[in-house]
C-alpha cells in the first residue's frame, strides 16, 4: 500500500485519532472532526477516515450520525451502511479520493436537516449537525488539495 494518502492525512489532521500512535504504517483511523475535550455531549458525531488502499478510504460517522431517507439513499449509491441501533446511528462507506462530490452531497444533506424552517426532534442538532457538515466540507477541500498535488 502506498503511504502517500496516509502521510497527507497525518499532516492535515495532526496524526491519527489516537495521538499515541506515531507509526504511519499502522492501520489506525484519522479523526477528522473538530470535537475537543470540551465537547462532552454524547450526541456528537465522530468522523473518522481509515486508509484502505492507495487512494481508497473508509469514511465513518459514529455515535450520532445524521440519518434520514435522503442520506441513507446516498450512502447506498456507494454500497455503504447506514445503521440505527439502540439510540445510536452510524454511517460507513468506502470511497476514493476522487469522491469529493459525494462528500459534498453528504454534507449538504446533513446541513439541510436543520436548515431554516425545518422541524427536528432534538434541539441539540441545531449546533451539532452544522459542525458535522463543516467537517465533511473540510475533508472534501483537503481531498481536492491531495488530488491536485498528485
Amino acid at each position: 500500500m502506498s503511504l502517500r494518502l496516509k502521510h497527507f492525512l497525518y499532516d492535515k489532521y495532526g496524526g491519527f485519532g489516537d495521538k499515541r500512535i506515531k507509526d504511519i504504517s499502522r492501520d489506525y483511523p484519522f479523526k477528522v472532526d473538530d470535537q475537543t475535550d470540551e465537547d462532552t455531549h454524547d450526541l456528537f458525531c465522530g468522523i473518522f477516515v481509515r486508509v484502505k488502499e492507495k487512494d481508497r478510504f473508509e469514511l465513518s460517522l459514529t455515535n450520532n450520525a445524521p440519518l434520514n431517507t435522503d442520506i441513507e439513499n446516498l450512502i447506498k449509491t456507494k454500497a455503504g451502511k447506514a445503521l440505527k441501533t439502540e439510540g445510536k446511528s452510524y454511517i460507513e462507506v468506502e470511497l476514493s479520493v476522487k469522491d469529493v462530490e459525494f462528500i459534498k452531497s453528504l454534507s449538504q444533506l446533513i446541513a439541510e436537516i436543520v436548515s431554516s424552517g425545518k422541524h427536528y426532534t432534538n434541539r441539540n442538532w441545531k449546533w451539532l449537525f452544522p459542525r458535522t457538515s463543516a467537517t465533511l466540507d473540510r475533508l472534501a477541500k483537503n481531498l481536492v488539495e491531495y488530488n491536485r498535488s498528485r
